[in-house]
């Protein structure tokens, strides 16, 4: 039997999701890295893992196993996975 775990975007959002979104997106915001909430995130996982953390958030799951499995590698490596793999499946085809 296979598990297969569907992507982070086929179904829609939690309202708390939704509601946490609409309030980030009031008002002007310093991009990179420089904003309010992204200095908090830092914070929070700072405070976690006991050590300075620094977050890169991204739009989907699907960016963040790209960029994640891209430091891995260099530019002319390879990624072996098992044909079932969710980066198979699901994001072999993701820029």
């Amino acid at each position: 039997m296979a598990i297969w775990f569907k992507s982070d975007n086929t179904a829609g959002v939690a309202p708390q999701v939704m509601a946490a979104l609409a309030r980030a997106n009031e008002g002007f915001s310093a991009g990179y890295g420089d904003d309010d909430l992204t200095q908090r995130l830092d914070a929070a996982f700072s405070a976690v893992f006991e050590r300075e953390v620094r977050t890169y958030p991204v739009a989907t799951g699907t960016a963040a196993n790209s960029l994640a499995l891209a430091c891995l590698v260099p530019p002319w490596g390879s990624i072996l996975a098992h044909e079932e793999a969710h980066i198979v499946r699901d994001e072999a085809t993701a820029p």
